[in-house]
């Protein structure tokens, strides 16, 4: 079955939604605490709508990218979305503020105190990692379970390869230590470069959370 890779589109929301908490890691676990399934695929759903909506009203430095299915076992015609991503270009000077903050109210049940350790030792390790370089930014890659090992990651991983490699850039990710998705990266060139640890106690929960960062060098670079 074909699969084919785009823009997303304003009424990709609840798709994007949907697909996200189709698999729940344990960084979401730590994070949502409590929440409900639900509860975290409405705030997902308000948040991919908000930021979809801004991209295409003002703009952004964000690129939401799906694969679609175009001959889906429905029946439909239409086209299944089984996978997205969230890649952040190059900063530019002159471009709008990110949708990235975009975010709405959490639910019921989420962990305040671990996203906020959290966040903060990523965005640290990231800086470190980048010391103010410009580069290609993957913040986020998710397939429906059933429709792994299709392709469908590696289209979207590798969507700014080619440019990246022009222009002299890396690309940056960052992603839970015991990610599944870990061996895909590392099959597209991607190499561990950092890691932070968040302590669990700290946040009500047990043992260690450890976040690990990923580059990819520019293969005009690369080959010297």
């Amino acid at each position: 079955m074909p699969l084919s890779i785009s823009d997303c589109d304003l009424t990709d929301g609840p798709i994007i939604a949907a697909i996200h908490t189709s698999t729940v890691t344990p960084f979401m676990k730590y994070q949502f605490g409590s929440a409900s399934t639900d509860a975290i695929r409405d705030n997902f759903r308000w948040q991919y709508t908000a930021v979809l909506t801004q991209i295409q009203q003002k703009g952004s430095e964000h690129v939401y990218l799906k694969v679609v299915d175009q001959n889906p076992d429905d029946g439909s015609g239409t086209g299944t979305m089984i996978a997205w991503a969230d890649w952040e270009l190059p900063e530019d000077d002159s471009a709008p503020s990110s949708s990235g903050g975009l975010r709405g109210q959490p639910p019921y049940g989420y962990n305040y105190r671990f996203c906020g350790l959290a966040c903060d030792a990523v965005e640290a390790m990231r800086t470190k990692v980048l010391q103010g370089k410009k580069c290609y930014v993957l913040n986020q890659l998710v397939t429906l379970p059933e429709h792994q090992r299709r392709g469908a990651g590696s289209m979207l991983l590798t969507w700014p390869f080619e440019r990246a490699d022009k222009e002299g850039m890396v690309c940056y990710l960052d992603t839970e230590e015991d990610g599944k998705v870990i061996a895909l990266y590392e099959k597209h060139g991607y190499v561990k470069v950092a890691e932070c640890k968040v302590p669990l106690w700290v946040c009500g929960l047990e043992g260690v959370y450890t976040h690990v960062a990923m580059v990819r060098e520019p293969k005009a670079l690369a080959e010297n």
